[in-house]
């Protein structure tokens, strides 16, 4: 119909630019809005915070996996760890200053 208003989709007070901030209530609701949140971000920094973090590394004389120095990060293994800081910044953006602390 002319003239009616479009629907909203992000409801009052919240932004598709920041995380949902998180006060200690209510953790069920926030961790799927924080889920859609980090998924719109980036398809992979949800299972960056479920699963673990990249961590490029290499094998040495011994034949044992250690972690690479940064100095050693190759063009490709760059992109991966950015993803891991986008990660944890957002997940600190989110914590209230009290759930930060704890």
């Amino acid at each position: 119909m002319a003239g009616k208003a479009p629907t909203i989709f992000v409801p009052k007070g919240a932004s598709t630019n920041k995380p949902l901030s998180f006060f200690g209530k209510d953790f069920y609701y926030w961790k799927g809005r924080m889920k859609l949140f980090l998924e719109s971000k980036d398809v992979d920094l949800w299972d960056i915070i479920k699963i673990d973090s990249y961590k490029p590394t290499r094998r040495n004389q011994a034949r044992v996996e250690i972690n690479k120095p940064k100095a050693e990060w190759t063009q490709e293994e760059k992109p991966r760890v950015l993803l891991n800081s986008r990660a944890m910044f957002f997940l600190k953006c989110a914590l209230s200053e009290s759930e930060y602390d704890k």
